[in-house]
């Protein structure tokens, strides 16, 4: 009975023994079939994960290239406006200048003509005087021939016509002294005139030259305001760009966050079913 007894027991603990080899064997198994799932499932996530990032990304792409061009399409759109608009403020201050210019000559033109006119009222003036003094040269030659002709009458009448030549002479002298001062005095009101009309032209060329500057600084304003706007979204483009790239920083510290996260737990469930491993190991040897 106690031969029997031992055999029982060596083999009841050989039996043991194979199951708990069995039992070793199979749960190897199974955890290696376990991380062997896990591993699948994790590459299978992965996969999914980058295809689904990879088709946000290309989305995200796609969105800001579209952007891009909108952009693009209405900054180019914006400046061939504003080129037009320069194009036709030139046009407009081009046939403004011309206009000007045109008026600058016909002014002068008329400046021209009114002193030609009046220079020739003038002349016209000194030949009727001289004529008028070739003319009382003449009367007088004449009275001083009749005078010497009437000279053998009576000597009172002759004085008397004398006295009264002379005094004709002398009005007529003063006559033509004052057309002389008349004439004098018509070209220095003719001198006045001509001053006044020169104020007033330099004061029409200064109003114009005023107003040739302000339109210039008025569209030198317009080239700031217009290339300022143009920076603005130059720098809007930029600014969405460094938004995209640190959206995308941000997304890649997520992910690699994420698989941190997942590497952490892998171990640690390989840990725990390699210490069950090792506990049910060392139940067995307790047993054995």
């Amino acid at each position: 009975k106690k031969n029997l007894s031992v055999a029982e027991l060596r083999e009841q603990r050989r039996l043991e023994t194979a199951e708990a080899a069995a039992f070793n064997a199979e749960a190897e198994r199974t955890r290696r079939e376990v991380i062997e799932l896990r591993k699948k499932l994790s590459e299978r996530f992965r996969k999914a994960k980058i295809e689904r990032e990879q088709k946000l990304r290309q989305e995200h792409l796609e969105k800001v290239e579209s952007e891009i061009q909108f952009k693009s399409l209405v900054h180019v759109e914006h400046k061939q406006t504003l080129k037009e608009k320069e194009d036709a403020r030139r046009r407009v201050s081009i046939a403004d200048r011309a206009k000007l210019r045109q008026n600058n000559i016909e002014g002068k033109e008329r400046m021209r003509m009114m002193s030609i006119q009046e220079d020739q009222a003038i002349f016209e003036e000194r030949h009727e005087s001289s004529v008028a003094m070739k003319t009382a040269k003449s009367d007088n030659a004449e009275k001083r021939r009749m005078s010497y002709a009437f000279r053998n009458g009576d000597a009172g009448r002759i004085r008397q016509l004398f006295a009264d030549r002379e005094n004709e002479r002398l009005m007529q002298e003063h006559e033509s002294f004052e057309l002389k001062w008349a004439g004098e005095r018509d070209a220095e009101d003719y001198k006045k005139q001509l001053a006044e009309q020169r104020r007033q032209s330099l004061a029409f060329r200064n109003a114009e030259g005023r107003m040739i500057r302000h339109l210039e600084a008025k569209t030198k304003h317009e080239d700031h305001h217009d290339e300022h706007e143009s920076y603005e979204l130059k720098w809007a483009g930029e600014r969405d760009a460094e938004d995209y790239k640190m959206q995308l920083a941000e997304e890649e510290r997520d992910d690699l966050a994420f698989r941190n996260a997942e590497g952490r737990r892998i171990r640690d469930d390989e840990i725990e079913l390699k210490h069950k491993a090792q506990c049910s190991e060392h139940e067995s040897y307790e047993l054995k």
